[in-house]
């Protein structure tokens, strides 16, 4: 009884033994396996038929091209874990690509890439539409077309020099000071201000011109203070305008635009209806409505 015991004992533990060592043996050879699948696979890579090595850019000025690809070419570079390289076809990191196109200049909105063969990537990009005009000056009513200009998206990031215009095809808006101290061309890249003023600013802009009035631009000035020019009935030369004979419409943050606005066109139309009657055109050199629903003005010469 006890020596059938004592065999049963060491068949048993020599069983349990051989079977460890088979699962040793196995693990061994998985893992020989799996680094010589890793090694086939990471030469398989490095192919010079299966690497990415052109770039075609679609929907760029031609001045963006070249960024364009040197940017792209450039999140090819390197490798993923030091085995697979970035340019293969297979695995290439899209969104790297994208997100270093983007990145290559502040006119870009959109970017797509996509394959094409085993060699070429497209890329396609979309280029930001002007929202506003943002000019590093003081306005100039005088005529003449302003210059030290920039294009700003609707987020107010301004991503590139504006063409000397005259005229009203953008909301414009004047910031001295903008290029300081590098100069001129030097704001391309920075926000002309804060995105939730830039996006307040613009929905006053909105609200007003479809009240009627005739925006020629609006001076933002220090301390969220903001004189706003405005054509309709500003028929007297004043000091304040440079002689142009536009109205000033005096706003600042401390309330809300949309109150201010509100108070103004109340004000307006009030006033434009009391010149009417009287057979005058409307003439104001300014308009305050900082103070609530005490709208200080000033009428023009003629009134």
């Amino acid at each position: 009884m006890y020596a059938r015991s004592r065999l049963t004992s060491r068949q048993s533990k020599r069983f349990v033994e051989r079977r460890k060592a088979r699962k040793w043996v196995l693990a061994g050879l998985s893992a020989v396996i799996a680094v010589l699948a890793v090694w086939g696979v990471s030469r398989l890579a490095r192919l010079p038929s299966l690497a990415i090595s052109s770039v075609s850019v679609f929907g760029a000025d031609p001045d963006l091209q070249g960024q364009i690809q040197t940017a792209a070419l450039g999140a090819l570079k390197g490798d993923y874990l030091g085995l697979f390289p970035k340019d293969d076809t297979v695995i290439y990191p899209r969104s790297a690509v994208a997100s270093a196109v983007k990145a290559a200049s502040p006119r870009i909105d959109s970017v797509s890439v996509q394959r094409i063969g085993t060699q070429s990537l497209s890329v396609t990009v979309t280029e930001k539409s002007p929202a506003a005009v943002v000019c590093a000056s003081l306005p100039d009513f005088s005529g003449t077309a302003e210059s030290d200009c920039y294009f700003a998206d609707a987020d107010g990031i301004i991503y590139g020099t504006a063409p000397a215009f005259s005229g009203d095809a953008y909301d414009t808006y004047f910031e001295p000071g903008l290029n300081e101290p590098s100069g001129p061309g030097s704001a391309v890249g920075m926000r002309a201000t804060s995105t939730p003023e830039f996006t307040a600013l613009q929905s006053l802009f909105q609200t007003l011109k479809d009240a009627g009035f005739d925006i020629a631009g609006v001076l933002m000035k220090d301390g969220g203070q903001y004189e706003i020019y405005v054509r309709n009935g500003g028929a007297s030369a004043s000091a304040d305008t440079g002689g142009s004979g536009l109205t000033v419409i005096y706003m600042d943050d401390d309330s809300p635009f949309s109150d201010q606005a509100s108070n103004l066109i109340s004000f307006w139309d009030k006033m434009k209806g009391d010149a009417a009657a009287n057979g005058k055109p409307l003439q104001l050199e300014y308009v305050d409505v900082r103070y609530g629903a005490n709208v200080f003005y000033r009428q023009g010469a003629a009134q």
